[in-house]
């Protein structure tokens, strides 16, 4: 998974600027009527990806 390479390295900040990040790529800051479609997409892909980490027990050390 793609995400899982971006990361969350480093524990909670870097999983915030993350998120800031793909915000940011989304556009969500700038268009505001499509905020609430981009934001449950980004939801979404965060679920995701917590998800893929759980199922495959990763610690957030091993994702170096």
């Amino acid at each position: 998974m793609q995400l899982l390479s971006l990361g969350c390295r480093g524990g909670n900040n870097n999983c915030r600027k993350q998120l800031n990040t793909l915000r940011s790529y989304f556009g969500a800051a700038t268009r505001r009527r499509h905020f609430y479609t981009q934001n449950r997409l980004l939801q979404n892909q965060m679920t995701d990806l917590i998800l893929e980490v759980a199922s495959h027990g990763i610690s957030s050390k091993s994702i170096y």
